[in-house]
């Protein structure tokens, strides 16, 4: 516990590098071994993100949230103060733009959300009034806890985005650190552009340096949570090519989190929000 509190001071308190060298002293920075050169192969070597572990905790910080004993929620730790998701903000004031969605409320695609900790990050700094749906689309188990226990008449979960959409339509598209734990990210996004939401908005995404694919194993300590899971770095070029003929970048950034570094691999978190082709939007009008 102890550590974990000096943790939510560091961040809040010190600047990235600062704040990696006290977390490699207290043994909380995050570790990789590989490369691997397949999926199951890396899968073969770690427990997997369908470890009811990490479901747990996520599931136990959420409640803290609720309780008011954090502030909120990020990959299962919970934090004392509250940070604005800065890229999140900026998505949904773009999003908020539109006319029409903005006059029916906005219909937001959470993909990979967890247990909807994000739509409560964005509760002090944006009216929820102005969004309509807020969906996560989650792995089975994480589903059936959400709908369970932090499902509202704004927040909800499935499985299948399609099936529980509002009018089928999405505003806000939000892929927040989940590309990399994906099989097969580029499909994936491939699947979720085809529903042209009006606008994405791709989050601490940590991309490879040197324009080329490569595949990890992402260890997390066990003063967090001990869980492990294999990690795509991918390179810019590959988002681009799924994304550019139907959306225009509208903003890049970095991310303030320490770049991942391993071996001769290196990888620096990225932003990125794009807004569909205004033909792309009237054919789906």
């Amino acid at each position: 516990m102890r550590s974990l509190i000096l943790k939510k001071m560091a961040r809040s308190l010190l600047p990235p590098s600062a704040r990696w060298w006290l977390n490699e002293q207290l043994g909380l920075n995050l570790r990789y071994t590989g490369p691997y050169s397949s999926w199951e192969d890396a899968l073969g070597s770690c427990s997997g993100y369908d470890d009811d572990g990490i479901l747990e905790r996520v599931r136990a910080t959420s409640h803290a949230v609720l309780q008011g004993r954090f502030a909120y929620e990020q990959d299962s730790v919970g934090f004392p103060a509250h940070a604005p998701p800065e890229n999140v903000l900026c998505a949904l004031e773009t999003a908020s733009g539109d006319r029409a969605s903005a006059a029916a409320g906005l219909s937001v695609l959470d993909f990979g959300g967890s247990l909807g900790g994000l739509l409560h990050r964005v509760g002090p700094y944006f009216d929820l009034g102005r969004i309509r749906q807020w969906l996560v689309c989650e792995q089975a188990h994480f589903v059936e806890c959400g709908k369970r226990e932090f499902e509202s008449d704004k927040l909800k979960f499935a499985t299948d985005p399609r099936a529980a959409l509002i009018d089928a339509s999405v505003d806000l598209l939000i892929l927040s650190s989940v590309l990399p734990y994906l099989a097969n990210p580029i499909e994936v996004l491939r699947a979720l552009i085809a529903l042209k939401p009006r606008i994405v908005l791709i989050d601490r995404t940590p991309l490879s340096t040197d324009d080329c694919t490569h595949l990890l194993v992402q260890h997390t300590p066990s003063s967090i949570i001990k869980a492990s899971y294999p990690m795509w770095l991918l390179p810019n070029h590959a988002l681009r090519s799924v994304l550019c003929d139907s959306y225009l970048l509208q903003k890049t950034s970095d991310v303030d989190e320490r770049p991942i570094v391993f071996g001769s691999i290196t990888a620096r978190h990225r932003a990125s929000i794009w807004r569909l082709r205004s033909r792309d939007a009237t054919s789906d009008a």
